[in-house]
């Protein structure tokens, strides 16, 4: 898979990322949205474990700190905001090794208002989940423990708050029917950060599998959300990941090309 950046930036070598300036600086000052493309992932079907292969590495880059700011985030938590449907949620298996807890990164309890030990599933404190059984393996704990490998010591906190089988216009701002997703979602990351010692450093969205038919629509769609996001966060330059869907049914096929053109 391979995480871009605007298209006039893909003429280098095809990275997706220009190596005329330091990636981080390119990211963190334009304002811009990337793309998370993967080759594989799960449907709605529970019984198959997240076949996966993201460019974490990229992605890594994209959500790094500035050098000016290294100081500043070496005492606070690097909070990531995860929101989106069933890939988002969880569909995979857990294996028992998923479900001890990675040292040095925080889950938020939704519910509770505090963090926890960050151990999968991370969709268990979503108050708009489909229930304890379907909250499975989502990407959250390779995402934590390949950004803690690549940012040594760096203490990484995790807000989760999917929902399955969730069209995009449920997750409207100010929809309260049938669950007020996009409002929880920012209540909660504003929770996780009101200690003052957490900073919010980006947004992995996971969804378009319930757009899949209707992907014409979704681009303006999209653009409302991110931009909801960032105003209603206070983070007009916070990291927005989004995705492809797995290319295992041939109805995600313009979905899959519209969403890599999106800037």
């Amino acid at each position: 898979c391979t995480l871009r950046g605007p298209r006039r930036a893909r003429r280098d070598g095809g990275t997706g990322l220009s190596r005329r300036e330091p990636p981080v600086r390119e990211v963190r000052l334009a304002r811009r949205v990337f793309v998370m493309e993967t080759e594989a992932g799960i449907g709605e079907d529970p019984g198959m474990r997240i076949l996966m292969r993201v460019c974490w590495l990229w992605l890594l880059v994209v959500l790094a700190v500035p050098v000016d700011s290294l100081e500043a985030a070496e005492t606070k938590r690097q909070v990531v905001l995860l929101v989106g449907q069933s890939n988002m949620a969880g569909r995979a298996p857990l294996a028992a090794s998923d479900k001890e807890a990675i040292p040095n990164a925080a889950l938020w309890d939704i519910k509770n208002k505090k963090w926890v030990a960050a151990a999968a599933p991370f969709n268990r404190f979503s108050p708009h989940g489909k229930g304890a059984s379907m909250q499975r393996l989502n990407c959250g704990p390779s995402f934590v423990r390949t950004y803690q490998k690549e940012n040594p010591g760096v203490s990484l906190g995790v807000v989760c708050a999917a929902r399955g089988g969730t069209n995009i216009v449920e997750w409207r701002k100010g929809r309260e029917k049938p669950w007020p997703l996009y409002d929880t979602a920012v209540a909660a990351t504003k929770a996780a950060l009101a200690d003052g010692e957490s900073e919010l450093i980006g947004i992995l969205w996971h969804q378009g599998e319930s757009n899949s038919s209707k992907a014409d629509a979704y681009p303006a769609q999209l653009k409302t959300l991110v931009a909801n996001f960032r105003e209603d966060l206070d983070a007009p330059d916070v990291p927005f990941v989004f995705s492809q869907l797995g290319p295992w049914r041939e109805d995600y096929a313009a979905f899959n090309k519209m969403i890599v053109l999106q800037p």
